[in-house]
């Protein structure tokens, strides 16, 4: 499972201030979170056949490899890592969780690389 989430918008054209982007909010942790269940249901319905990862791609201004780990392990507090462990599932519900920019992203998975849309080229 992927999410991306670019709060690295340019002011003049009208989109809400990156600067205001506080990805440890608790209610943008907890959308976060509550994606996964929504997305995990989903999924569990067309029998899955593969250990669920799920990986966050966040751009945002104030980002780097310490501020994304820190939210890292904020948002991993609210997904059943540690309900899995105490119930000895198999299959996990969760194998994996990461909060990685868009350069480790195609650093993790080179034969899938994505790259930031510039919006003056968008048709």
């Amino acid at each position: 499972m992927i999410e991306y989430k670019n709060a690295k918008l340019p002011f003049e054209r009208g989109f809400r201030a990156a600067e205001n982007f506080n990805p440890y909010s608790d209610e943008r942790v907890a959308n976060v979170v509550r994606k996964f269940f929504d997305s995990f249901f989903y999924i569990e319905a067309y029998q899955r056949k593969r250990p669920v990862k799920y990986i966050y791609i966040l751009e945002w201004p104030k980002g780097d490899i310490f501020s994304r780990k820190m939210l890292q392990n904020k948002i991993a507090k609210f997904l059943p890592f540690r309900f899995q462990q105490q119930e000895k599932l198999s299959p996990l519900l969760i194998e994996e969780f990461r909060v990685v920019s868009i350069d480790e992203w195609n650093t993790m998975y080179a034969d899938i690389p994505i790259s930031r849309c510039d919006d003056d080229k968008v048709e």
